[in-house]
């Protein structure tokens, strides 16, 4: 009888990610990651007086959704688009939309 520590039994854990790869789960957890790496990128990307005032949204079919605070932020960084867009291009970003949200 082998006794090597190697072999796996059917009441071995498995690790987190191999049991939510495939699942619904395991693509929402992608896709936040997805988000959050983008949203890291554009942060050091953006003017530092924008970075507190925007967040990333979403992706959906190469259009980045931000969440503005103000209608000013969202002009600045429409002005700054095309440089945005060009630093972002690895991530498939097409364009940018910007929504704005006041806090409350």
């Amino acid at each position: 009888m082998p006794t090597d520590d190697s072999i796996e039994t059917p009441c071995d854990p498995k690790p987190i990610v191999e049991l939510m790869s495939g699942s619904a789960l395991g693509a929402i957890i992608q896709k936040a990651q997805l988000l959050s790496s983008i949203e890291a990128q554009l942060l050091t990307i953006l003017a530092d007086d924008l970075c507190d005032y925007c967040t990333v949204l979403n992706i959906h079919q190469g259009r980045l959704k931000l969440v503005v605070n103000s209608s000013a932020v969202a002009t600045q960084i429409r002005y700054q688009e095309e440089d945005l867009l060009n630093q972002l291009r690895r991530q498939d970003i097409l364009s940018i939309e910007c929504i704005v949200r006041p806090l409350r």
